[in-house]
């Protein structure tokens, strides 16, 4: 820092924020930094984009659209903030806000195919499917052969139940984009197809070729190891437990310190798994000491949903469906925890909730084999067997060819579900 003389006034608060971020580690006097920054130069784009990224790790998303929508006053012709701000506001579940930012960008560039892309992954996330598949048409009609686009398709496909048709997109894309990101997302879909389908091995093979790809394709080592580890603990079973483990002790070394403390998340789903609830506490508090460290609040509602976890192993269904309801409310969006809160609620007895939970989820999800799982075996607990046993055949025709330990098609031939 003793040559920070040596470079322009404005290049020094950038030096110093992410100094204080990255090296003192006091993410405070890192954001102080960069709201001095904005405010000596009230007219530096830079500035309001460092205020953002500190925002939005520390989960303040108010304050990161306040300095988009200063961005926007410096510099009218940055119209890509409009569709930064709509993932944010997407984030929040706040999805009339975030449609009218990317209509508004769409009016703006009517050619362009990622003025829609974007508004497939809100309107799938909305769960209004019609309207994300008139999206992804659109976007067809001004780029037929974009393999991005027909990856949103693939994935939209999933979403509807048809596997089928969501593989034949996924070879063609692969085979038309063999080494680009386009190819490393593919791969990325086909595994979660492949985890969709029960088929949590191959699931697990497929990731690492992704994580493989996407690094080559340009994505930061350290942001696709993540993404893997991330991937892989939600595919353990009792009998898979300890490799995944080892696998997730052995990403450690591509990932630099305080950065690999968010390997705690993942180990400590693992352990779930394993029934060992106090050591899922153990590395959980890894992951929560980093948090609190650098105030990466985007990290809260994992962490709150492995805490849920942890306590539904324990047999604390109640507590369990509270820890899952809070981290629903920090990420709306995510699938995952809501069909843990679901199941959650069914086992602390709050039937009622947990059928609103799971149809509601259903519906914007309409072939997801765990929605229909949960939802079938909440609606047998309320009496409504034959309604229930209809979902609980439809999962288990998609599981038809899962591995013999995947948990809901054990669970499904135990109940008489043929498999």
């Amino acid at each position: 820092m003793k040559y920070l003389y040596r470079v322009d006034e404005r290049s020094q608060y950038q030096i110093k924020s992410l100094y204080y971020f990255n090296v003192k580690k006091d993410p405070d006097k890192a954001m102080a930094v960069a709201e001095m920054w904005a405010r000596l130069y009230s007219g530096d784009v830079m500035a309001q984009q460092q205020i953002v990224q500190f925002a939005v790790m520390r989960g303040e998303i108010s304050k990161a659209l306040r300095a988009y929508d200063r961005i926007l006053e410096i510099d009218d012709s940055q119209h890509e903030v409009l569709q930064k701000a709509a993932k944010l506001l997407r984030m929040e579940g706040r999805f009339e806000e975030a449609e009218e930012k990317l209509l508004r960008y769409a009016e703006l560039y009517p050619e362009e195919v990622r003025s829609y892309a974007r508004l497939v992954d809100l309107y799938e996330d909305m769960g209004a499917l019609d309207k994300a598949k008139a999206a992804v048409e659109q976007s067809l009609l001004i780029e037929p052969d974009d393999q991005a686009t027909m990856l949103q398709l693939a994935n939209l496909e999933k979403k509807l139940g048809r596997f089928e048709e969501m593989e034949r997109i996924l070879t063609q894309v692969l085979e038309n984009d063999p080494v680009g990101m386009v190819h490393a997302n593919a791969l990325g879909a086909w595994a979660s197809l492949q985890q969709s389908r029960g088929q949590w091995r191959a699931a697990r093979a497929t990731y690492d070729q992704w994580r493989q790809v996407a690094a080559r394709a340009g994505m930061h080592p350290s942001q696709a190891t993540s993404s893997y580890a991330s991937s892989i603990s939600r595919l353990a079973t009792i009998a898979a437990a300890p490799a995944i483990l080892a696998e997730l002790e052995a990403l450690r070394q591509d990932l630099t310190p305080p950065n690999d403390q968010v390997l705690g998340l993942c180990r400590a789903q693992v352990r779930v798994v394993q029934g060992q609830p106090d050591q899922a506490l153990v590395d959980l508090a890894e992951t929560e000491e980093f948090i609190e460290l650098y105030k990466i609040e985007i990290l809260r509602s994992s962490a709150l949903m492995i805490r849920g976890l942890i306590a539904e192993v324990d047999g604390r269904h109640d507590e369990a469906a509270d820890f899952m309801q809070q981290a629903t409310e920090l990420t709306p969006t995510s699938t995952l925890i809501t069909i843990a809160l679901g199941r959650t609620q069914r086992k602390a007895g709050r039937l009622a909730d947990a059928r609103e939970t799971l149809a509601t989820a259903l519906r914007g999800d309409p072939g997801n084999p765990e929605i229909k799982w949960q939802l079938g075996l909440t609606l047998r607990a309320l009496g409504r067997g034959e309604e229930g046993d209809r979902y609980l055949r439809e999962a288990a025709e998609v599981w038809r060819d899962a591995d013999a330990d995947h948990p809901g098609a054990t669970e499904l031939r135990e109940l008489g579900f043929g498999i």
